[in-house]
Formats: C-alpha cells, structure tokens, sequence
C-alpha cells in the first residue's frame, strides 16, 4: 500500500510540474499564451490607453537623439568659438579705432599749439616793429568782445606822460593805455598795473565799466596782456571801485604788490570789496594784472580789473 501511495503521489508531483512547464510556456513562449493573454490587455487598454506607438520606440531612438543633442552641442561651440574670435577681431578693431582717434587728437593739439606758437611768434615781432616807431612801447592789451586792443606805453622817468598824447606823442585827448612808471618789466613787476581814461565815446578803457556787470564778466573772464617777451593770458579775479579821496600814497605802494605782505594786502582788500566773487583767489608770487580808470558813480572814483596769469589749477 505504502508502495502504491508513493507512486501515485510521485505521479501527482510529476504531473505538477508538467502543468508547472506548461503553464510557465504558455506565459513565456507559447502561441496559445500570448492569445491567452489578449483579453486581459485589451480590458486594460480600454481603461488605460496605451502609450503612443512613437513613445515606445522612442527609448530605441534615444542614441540618435542624444547623437543630435552632443552634435548640437559641438555645433554651439563651434559657433561660441567663431563668435569668441569675431569679438576679438572687433576688439581689436575698435582699440585700433582709439588709439588712431587719439593719434589724431594729439597731432590736431600739436597742429593748434604749433599755429598758437607761430601766432604768438608774429605777434611778438609786430610788438618788436611797433617798438621801432615808438620806443616806449611795453606791450599790448586786449579785452575779446571790447573795443580794448590797443598798444601799452611806459615812460619811467616821466609818469603819466601819455595820459594826454597820442602814440606819436603830440597832444591827445584820448590818451594812451600806458603802464605805471615804477613796474620794471627787466628785473620783474608782481602787478603789472594799467591806467587808461574813460571817454564818453566809449574808447580807450570806457569798456571796462561793462565789468560792474557779473553777467559780463561770465562772458568775457579772460584778459590778453602781452610783454615784448612773451604772451599773456590773465583770469579775472576781483572787480572793485573806490572814490579817489582813499587812493593814498600808501594804496599806490599796496597795488604794486612788490612784496609778499603787499601782495597778500592787496588781493586781500580786492577781494573783500570785489562786486562779485569770481572764485579766483591769486598766491603769492603769481603774476597779477591790474586795469584802472575812472569811475564816475563816486566823487573822482576809480575802478579796478584785477587779473591773475592763467596756468594756476587752484581757487
């Protein structure tokens, strides 16, 4: 019995593992599975519809894209380089620009000061003609924009000689623009100090009561007074007047501004009763220039220009 028994049971197992195989073959290899299992997908479609047919293949087509994504990417920077290059040939280009820019900006500033040196030069020598005709010729000034351009005489030993004669020396209302006797133009003068009338025609240094006005002043800041020696350009710094009853012999002596103390003096009172303030301060021992005339607002009045030589960067 026990023999029979195990016999059958071994049929039995045996028979479980051929249903076993052949069931494991109709879901992994055999025809009659795979219809099997048409049903259960086609149910499952209907609640779940399938993927795209392009979205199943496209994990097969994933090389080619990626081969299209890395060819992109060696197309950018194949690009990045030409456009790196073209940068560079256009920074090149535009430094070439500059620097021929500023090469023709520093010949035009050659060109400007070589014509200002050649105007300067001939202008000098008219000065050293005029000389000739008159030798009391000590210069030339000149107010842009006014009828002041006119040659500047100096007679040391006879003061104000041409306060009444003309260059040719015979009588003459109008005057000359002479310079004050006790500048010495050879050993150096700090304040080259100028006198000229007022006339009612508006000559001579008439022109100068316009300076009363800031807004003029604005406009015409600058002063032209030349030496037989060399040119001159002088900023306004101060504009005063003051009644002749105060021009003591004592002020006289501060206008020169032969010394330190005088000088300092002198600006200092300029200053402090100036119209208007041009913020321009001069220092000792800059080169001033002082225009005088008369003033007709106080009882023999006098009006004052006061200039300093250009070339100072400071107040």
């Amino acid at each position: 019995v026990k023999k029979e028994q195990y016999r059958t049971s071994s049929v039995v197992m045996a028979g479980a593992v051929v249903i076993a195989i052949v069931t494991f073959g109709a879901n992994g290899f055999g025809g009659s599975g795979r219809n099997a299992m048409a049903a259960p997908r086609i149910q499952e479609s209907a609640e779940e519809p399938e993927e795209p047919e392009e979205e199943v293949v496209s994990g097969g087509s994933s090389f080619v894209t990626e081969a299209k994504i890395q060819f992109g990417l060696l197309n950018t920077d194949s690009e990045g380089q030409h456009l790196a290059g073209a940068l560079l040939e256009q920074d090149v280009r535009e430094k070439q620009r500059r620097e021929a820019a500023a090469q023709t900006e520093i010949e035009a500033l050659q060109k400007q000061i070589l014509k200002e040196k050649e105007e300067e030069e001939a202008r000098l020598l008219q000065y050293r003609e005029l000389k000739k005709a008159n030798s009391d010729v000590a210069g030339w000034i000149r107010v842009d924009g006014t009828v002041i351009d006119y040659p500047v005489m100096q007679t040391p030993e006879t003061p104000d000689f041409y306060l009444k004669r003309g260059f040719d020396k015979k009588y003459s209302a109008y005057g000359m623009i002479y310079m004050d006797e006790d500048c010495d133009l050879d050993a150096g003068c700090p304040n080259f100090v100028l006198y000229g009338h007022h006339m009612k025609n508006g000559s001579m240094f008439a022109a100068l009561e316009k300076y009363t006005s800031e807004e003029f002043y604005r406009e015409h800041s600058e002063i032209f007074f030349d030496t037989l020696e060399e040119t001159g350009r002088y900023q306004v710094a101060a504009v005063f007047k003051m009644p002749g009853a105060q021009i003591t012999e004592a002020f006289a002596g501060t206008l020169l501004a032969a010394t330190e103390e005088d000088y300092n003096a002198f600006i200092a009172y300029a200053k402090e009763h100036s119209l208007y303030d041009t913020g321009v301060t001069p220092q000792w021992p800059e080169q001033l220039l002082t225009l005088g005339t008369c003033e007709y607002t106080y009882e023999d009045g006098r009006l004052f220009v006061v200039g300093r030589k250009a070339g100072h960067d400071g107040p």
